[in-house]
């Protein structure tokens, strides 16, 4: 997983920084400290996307049974409750109820 600056994802994503500060005062964007200058995972990211963000991450951290870092990291694990995939790869198809279905069955596990 690689760490950015707001400058560096603003770049990697096509985006002002200024907008990367804003998604990260939405909860949209998260940060390794939730700190609003804090490195910004990488995973989270999705250039093809419009924004640059998976979309859903607000939702899905919220109901999520554990850190951000912890979160961040179960992003990129392959999921049984997605048949193998991960969440982010459902997520850049904007498969945010499978995922919240995934999030759910591990809630329910913890």
């Amino acid at each position: 997983m690689r760490l950015l600056r707001a400058d560096e994802a603003a770049a990697l994503i096509g985006v002002g920084v200024e907008s990367v500060f804003e998604s990260i005062a939405r909860g949209d964007l998260l940060t390794i400290d939730n700190d609003l200058y804090g490195p910004i995972p990488s995973p989270q990211l999705a250039e093809e996307l419009p924004g640059g963000v998976l979309p859903g991450l607000r939702q899905l951290r919220r109901t999520f049974p554990g850190t951000t870092a912890e979160f961040l990291t179960w992003l990129i694990l392959p999921n049984d409750g997605l048949d193998g995939e991960t969440p982010r790869a459902a997520l850049r198809r904007g498969e945010v109820d499978a995922v919240s279905a995934a999030v759910g069955a591990r809630s329910r596990r913890s």
